[in-house]
């Protein structure tokens, strides 16, 4: 499919933004017919952009294409014009960034008073907000303004309120730097208890601390988060997500302005409440989906990554608790997510469903079922989306076929979900022991299988814990032991 970032700009706005876009449009007075405008109608109707179709309709309109792309040119830079208005009511950095363009205007007239009091409104919104970086800005303005009448304590009272914008400044950007560092690590770390890393860890801490300024403060939680992380200390990173949340709940404005990194702060926080605080998940939960119920109903992107976040976590809560006939009611309602969002989730979070969907029969013994959706996830999607979740559906096809009595059919998966992690480089020894030992019962259907041998073996892989998070093949083997269902174990 062709992209082109006219269009691309377009599928994402919102209804209300786009009636605002055409106010926005009249604003020149000229109320005659715009070429842009006609443009913006027929390309915001495509589904895929089409060049051919575009210039083709326009013809039909009567209107000119030999500069079409100087046209489209136009309209691209008229949207972002309409959304900056628009988003200015929120953004505290715009509306700092239009105070001081205002406080220009003025300076230019010789408006000096009027300047001055739009500087100070400048400065109380860069100080209660995410924008302190123009302080030192709004501050060598006003001194410039009035450096004829500052002499004495003014003139230095002038410039310590200067030195210390250029240190509030300094420190956002030392706490910035900091989670930077801290983030890195956290990716090429991950969690770990090895004392080298640990010490590589503890090499890259700096002279932070919090701050009274919002955004400096946030650097520095955001920081204290993700070193947690590697130490896999939960309880201090549910304590500095926590006190990061409160942070940006307090500066409403924020959140509307930047909802999506809002719902990453919650979202963990509603994970590790899990470990940390079981008793408060089941509220923090409905919190958290209640969020997305507040947000302006055209804006589904935020409800979509909430809603799925939501369900994603709940589900993963239900296999690893075994509920699994709480699973049932939750399918469907994962299932109609998918198809009200389908144009804006991730397919690899569909696929990650469909397994889980699978995971969730499977508990219920419902092994048909679970077939139903492993065909429909290995079929309908790309391995390269998620090879480590498409490998093991196809274990847990054979899983499936060997439990509904399928034997002739099982060679061949085998031989097939082998090939597979052979592939990958992913056939670990926990799944090839288990492969093999399928492929044995498919041998010989009328022998009894010796599952205390396979759970032997199993367990003598205690190193290979990974794909235990996969599938709970200890409480399958378990089962299959005891002569029980995996619902029952």
């Amino acid at each position: 499919m062709k992209h082109d970032q006219l269009h691309d700009l377009l599928k994402n706005l919102t209804k209300s933004e786009k009636r605002y876009f055409r106010l926005f449009s009249k604003r020149s007075g000229d109320n005659g017919p715009k070429n842009y405008l006609h443009l913006f109608d027929i390309i915001e109707s495509m589904k895929e952009y089409d060049e051919m179709k575009l210039i083709k309709e326009l013809e039909k309109r009567k209107i000119k294409t030999k500069y079409l792309s100087a046209d489209k040119n136009y309209l691209y830079t008229s949207i972002l014009d309409a959304l900056r208005t628009y988003n200015a009511s929120y953004s505290a950095k715009q509306q700092v960034r239009r105070q001081l363009d205002f406080a220009d205007i003025l300076a230019e007239k010789g408006l000096l008073t009027q300047t001055a009091k739009i500087l100070k409104k400048a400065k109380s919104i860069a100080l209660d907000n995410d924008a302190i970086q123009y302080l030192p800005e709004i501050l060598q303005i006003e001194r410039k303004l009035n450096r004829k009448l500052l002499i004495g304590k003014e003139l230095d009272r002038s410039y310590t309120e200067m030195q210390a914008g250029i240190d509030a400044v300094s420190r956002l950007y030392e706490n910035e730097f900091y989670y930077r560092k801290s983030n890195f690590l956290r990716v090429k770390l991950g969690k770990t208890a090895d004392n080298e890393q640990l010490k590589l860890l503890n090499e890259t801490n700096q002279e932070t601390s919090q701050s009274n300024n919002f955004a400096a403060n946030k650097w520095f939680l955001q920081a204290e988060a993700a070193r947690n992380y590697i130490r896999n200390d939960i309880e201090q990173e549910y304590k500095n997500n926590q006190n990061l949340l409160v942070l940006m709940e307090s500066t409403p404005n924020w959140v509307k302005v930047n909802p999506l990194e809002y719902i990453s702060v919650f979202s963990r926080i509603l994970i590790l409440s899990k470990q940390v605080a079981p008793n408060q998940y089941p509220d923090l939960l409905k919190e958290f989906i209640s969020f997305a119920d507040s947000v302006n109903r055209e804006n589904r992107k935020v409800k979509a990554r909430v809603y799925t976040i939501a369900y994603s976590t709940e589900m993963v809560r239900i296999i690893n608790e075994g509920l699994f006939d709480e699973g049932k009611v939750l399918i469907s309602k994962v299932k109609s997510l998918m198809e009200d969002y389908a144009d804006i989730i991730d397919p690899s979070f569909c696929l990650n469903n469909y397994y889980k969907f699978a995971y969730m029969c499977i508990g219920t013994d419902s092994y048909d079922k679970a077939l139903e959706y492993l065909n429909h996830l290995l079929n309908e999607y790309s391995s390269k989306l998620r090879p480590d979740i498409y490998g093991y559906a196809k274990i847990l096809v054979c899983i499936c076929h060997f439990e509904l009595g399928n034997y002739s059919l099982l060679p061949h998966l085998v031989s097939t979900a082998k090939y597979y992690l052979r592939k990958e480089n992913r056939l670990i020894d926990t799944e090839k022991i288990l492969l093999q030992f399928i492929n044995s019962i498919a041998k010989t259907p009328n022998g009894k299988p010796d599952f205390i041998g396979l759970e032997m073996q199993i367990f003598d892989l205690k190193t290979e814990q990974k794909a235990q998070n996969y599938f709970d093949f200890n409480r399958w083997i378990k089962a299959k032991k005891l002569g029980k269902n995996f619902s029952g174990v």
